[in-house]
């Protein structure tokens, strides 16, 4: 570094006098200033004695935070550990949402992900970063709605010892300090507290953090991936959201459908659940009946992926002879299909227009959408209608 060793270690540290006292330093953690960039060590001193006991000498180390962040980061696992052949999907909506992913692993901007509960933004995020040239240093995910408010900023940005009750004494780094070189993502972001979106937007724009309590910035080289089930534009509207941040943040934007969106995929999505749930519950070949599918289809699912998991999980554990039946899914599903098929019936059978109706107005009129959720062709849909007497035009009226 060609650096004079005075200028490296901190000042009120005398070499001399830690060798006289033989106190030795351990994990100090210091900032290191080059001529182009800055960084973080952690400082400890080792004392070196002859073969007749006598203090010799001192060994000092310095070792890179970033380093150090990065080896604990594997040994513990906090890394993505998923990538986009994990997202399951065919459906062309979806296909488009795999390339957008594929598009921000190969750059460095921020990406918001946007969607409704349950629609798979977290794995979109580990995916992005797990293809990306980060991909070897930490995925630090931190839930900015599930932190108590009074932590948020201590949570992510760490504090010096002693800068509050209950405070470590040595202080503590932040996830962004943890996420050093790597990416951090900041889930539920619509839920960030105004004063900590300030403190978020000037690190943004300074790629440098300050701990709670602390007097010097530390800079750091972090990815954002941001994601929200908020409408952020909305929530600028309400001033429940700095505009200035939604704007730094809001530079690639993903939005990942809702399950009804992709509905062609729930069978491709229920047998890999169903293949992981054969493990955790001893039952070989499970699989779903044919009127059991088609209620799932035309079930309008507010709870996406995670609500389609939460039901065959229990499917599962209740079904006989490893086939979940209609009778295996909740009333919710099987009530909002007007009744439950009787066995060896299709939903297509009995009160055929009654439904056929139903499943136009969750899709607002959409024939597509309506014939895939029943799983059958567009021109059955307009058969149908035809020998009901029934024109679209009322159909798609009767829906608004």
């Amino acid at each position: 570094m060609h650096k004079q060793l005075n200028s490296i270690i901190p000042s009120g540290i005398d070499i001399q006098e830690m060798l006289a006292s033989q106190k030795m330093i351990k994990d100090m953690e210091i900032d290191i200033s080059l001529t182009d960039k800055e960084f973080s060590c952690l400082f400890s001193s080792a004392l070196t004695k002859n073969d007749e006991g006598i203090p010799e000498s001192i060994i000092l180390s310095f070792k890179p935070v970033k380093k150090v962040h990065a080896l604990v980061n594997k040994l513990t696992g906090t890394k993505a550990r998923y990538s986009f052949n994990h997202m399951l999907g065919k459906s062309r909506v979806f296909q488009k949402v795999i390339e957008q992913g594929k598009l921000a692993a190969k750059n460095e901007l921020t990406v918001l992900l946007t969607g409704e509960s349950g629609t798979g933004k977290d794995l979109m995020a580990r995916a992005i970063h797990e293809a990306s040239d980060r991909s070897q240093m930490p995925f630090i995910a931190i839930n900015c709605g599930a932190l108590p408010r009074g932590l948020v900023e201590s949570e992510l940005f760490g504090y010096e010892g002693g800068a509050f009750t209950g405070s470590k004494k040595d202080g503590n780094p932040g996830k962004f300090e943890l996420a050093d070189g790597g990416t951090i993502y900041l889930d539920e972001i619509g839920d960030m507290p105004l004063d900590v979106q300030v403190t978020l937007l000037r690190v943004i724009q300074e790629k440098r953090i300050t701990r709670i309590g602390g007097n010097k910035s530390k800079q750091i080289d972090i990815r954002i991936i941001a994601a929200t089930n908020k409408n952020l534009e909305e929530e600028v509207l309400k001033r429940t959201f700095r505009q200035d941040l939604y704007y730094r943040l809001n530079v690639l934007s993903i939005h990942m459908p809702s399950l009804t969106e992709r509905i062609e995929d729930l069978e491709l999505l229920a047998d890999d659940i169903l293949v992981s749930l054969e493990r955790k519950t001893g039952k070989k070949n499970l699989s779903i009946h044919s009127d059991a599918m088609c209620l799932l289809k035309a079930y309008h699912w507010p709870g996406n992926i995670r609500e389609l998991e939460n039901v065959l999980v229990r499917a599962a554990c209740i079904c006989e002879n490893s086939l979940i039946t209609p009778r295996d899914l909740p009333s919710a599903i099987t009530q909002n299909n007007m009744k439950i098929p009787k066995p060896g019936l299709t939903v297509m059978k009995k009160n055929e227009i009654d439904i056929i109706l139903d499943v136009l107005s969750d899709t607002k009129g959409n024939v597509k959408q309506t014939a895939e959720r029943l799983g059958i062709a567009r021109s059955t849909i307009y058969r149908k209608l035809k020998k009901y007497g029934v024109s679209i035009e009322w159909a798609k009226r009767r829906s608004v």
